[in-house]
């Protein structure tokens, strides 16, 4: 990996402005039961809010088919009076308050061009940078309920170096320890430090992704359920001769680590909604869905957990269709069967998936989690998958 080195007092004033960023602009968030319209296929930015100071503009774009967010800057006040704010001055953010569960992966693919725009208005004789900023952040709860940034993704345009410098941040604010690498944008090698990662796109060529690996792994005191925020930030300081926008797309969270596959799952093939009597002996069905991308013969049956439990037999067969839509509700589901791709089907003990939820209520909606791993021989990589159940409990 190539990374790139600075003075010192530059590295300290890159983290102490990560530290010190002021959220409070962006405080008062509605925050959404789980992300919403992170691939913005709806054409607009419902779901996320927007804004900024002055002579900003956040909004939907659409190439080659694909719907994706921007956000740019323009002029601030010109900088051609002094040198005496060399901070940024004009911004525009993009934000979303979600409800995750602890290990679950958050990330997402963006845009920006290396190197920048040149732009003649600007007083590019004084020191200052430009800077593109992605955070991952936790919500705290009671009593305090502060913004607490456990990832920092930046690259930060310096006209007096005429360079750019990138850089990846990780605090554990409970733990009290940090961690941060350098890197080289324009030069590019997969760069990761601790949980958080970044790498070239393979969704969208040419565009870099980054994520974020929320999980007990890294933070061993993650709650099983939190607040958390995402944020892509562009910020200009009005002084370095440079003009850029930010592009966003594919925002997702999903369980199991980052790097994990995920697959379709159908908790019993052909029913809809899929229902589990609390009081049911045998067995419940799972099948892990193949499709034309994925086969399914190349999954280590033996390693598989549905909430936990083990299968205790398993069988290749078409059983049924992924299911494409998001999993909002018990209904969201179809009865769709074969498809021409083989499936795994697993068969799990009922009682033992009961006893691994617990204290359940009649008619609750569940969503239940699937993990595994494919045959060493195909590396031996994480798969992550889940379904929709609603619980039935005798009278």
């Amino acid at each position: 990996m190539k990374r790139i080195y600075v003075k010192s007092y530059f590295v300290l004033l890159l983290i102490f402005l990560w530290l010190a960023l002021p959220l409070a602009v962006q405080a008062q968030l509605p925050v959404n039961p789980q992300l919403t319209n992170g691939d913005f296929e709806t054409s607009d930015l419902s779901g996320w809010v927007t804004g900024g100071t002055q002579n900003y503009s956040v909004y939907p774009v659409l190439e080659n088919g694909n719907y994706m967010a921007t956000l740019d800057v323009g002029e601030g006040p010109i900088g051609d009076q002094s040198c005496e704010n060399p901070f940024f001055d004009n911004f525009a953010y993009l934000d979303q308050l979600f409800t995750i569960s602890k290990n679950h992966c958050v990330e997402f693919d963006f845009r920006v061009p290396l190197p920048a725009i040149s732009d003649d208005t600007e007083n590019a004789d004084c020191s200052g940078f430009d800077r593109v900023e992605l955070d991952f952040v936790l919500l705290e709860q009671e009593p305090s309920y502060n913004m607490k940034m456990i990832g920092v993704v930046t690259i930060d345009y310096i006209n007096t170096s005429e360079a750019m410098i990138g850089g990846l941040y990780v605090n554990d604010f409970v733990l009290g320890t940090s961690s941060n690498v350098f890197f080289n944008p324009t030069d590019f090698a997969p760069t990761v430090v601790g949980p958080l990662s970044l790498r070239e796109s393979t969704a969208l060529p040419g565009w870099l992704h980054a994520s974020m690996d929320v999980s007990t792994s890294f933070f061993s005191w993650l709650p099983d359920q939190f607040t958390f925020r995402v944020t892509a930030r562009l910020e200009d300081n009005r002084y370095t001769g440079q003009d850029f926008s930010l592009t966003v797309d594919n925002v997702q969270e999903r369980p199991g680590p980052c790097g994990t596959t995920i697959v379709d799952i159908d908790i019993k093939p052909g029913s809809c909604p899929n229902p589990l009597n609390v009081g049911k002996k045998g067995v419940l069905p799972v099948a892990i869905l193949g499709t034309e991308d994925f086969d399914v013969t190349t999954i280590d049956p033996a390693s598989v957990r549905l909430v936990g439990v083990a299968p205790i037999r398993w069988a290749m067969e078409d059983v049924a269709t992924p299911y494409e839509e998001d999993l909002e509700a018990c209904d969201n589901c179809h009865e769709f069967m074969w498809d021409g791709y083989v499936d795994l089907i697993l068969k799990l003990g009922a009682q033992e998936v009961v006893t691994a939820l617990g204290e359940v209520e009649d008619g609750e909606c569940l969503t239940l989690e699937l993990t595994g791993n494919l045959k060493e021989e195909f590396g031996g990589t994480p798969i992550a998958g889940e379904d929709v159940m609603v619980i039935l409990k005798k009278k």
